[in-house]
């Protein structure tokens, strides 16, 4: 029984591991003429690899895929989104990396501790923190980007 216990905490760590590497199979890595300099040398800067595809709603999210970061952007609100939103947007994503929030979420939901409110405060505390990097980086506020969308 413990053997089929570790067994299948292997095969979840495994999957957990894989997964975020099945977006990029319809992905494009995202055209940096759409990306302002001071947030594309950011990206570089923290190795982060900035991707765009069909997403199901608009805006971006982060991810781990070990052992990279990458940031994956909705297509198609991408040309609707005005410059300095989207510059908004991308420093906020890149905010969770630089913070090591992509990592902290992985660990999150590998654990199950995602399901803890404990957990979603913490999620919350992400959001804040990542809009707060944002800003300094931006010189956007985030009350003005989210009036914005």
């Amino acid at each position: 029984m413990i053997e089929l216990l570790i067994v299948a905490l292997a095969l979840w760590v495994t999957f957990n591991w894989l997964a975020p590497w099945t977006l990029l199979v319809r992905a494009e890595p995202m055209s940096l003429g759409r990306v302002s300099q001071d947030v594309a040398a950011r990206a570089a800067q923290l190795g982060v690899r900035l991707y765009t595809q069909r997403l199901l709603r608009p805006g971006g999210f982060s991810v781990l895929a070990w052992p990279q970061r990458i940031v994956v952007f909705d297509s198609a609100s991408l040309a609707l989104t005005p410059a300095p939103a989207l510059r908004f947007l991308i420093a906020h994503e890149l905010g969770h990396c630089a913070l090591g929030h992509v990592g902290e979420r992985w660990l999150l939901v590998v654990s199950g501790a995602i399901l803890l409110p404990v957990a979603r405060r913490r999620l919350v505390a992400m959001e804040r923190e990542a809009d707060a990097y944002a800003e300094a980086l931006t010189g956007v506020r985030a009350d003005e980007f989210y009036v914005r969308r």
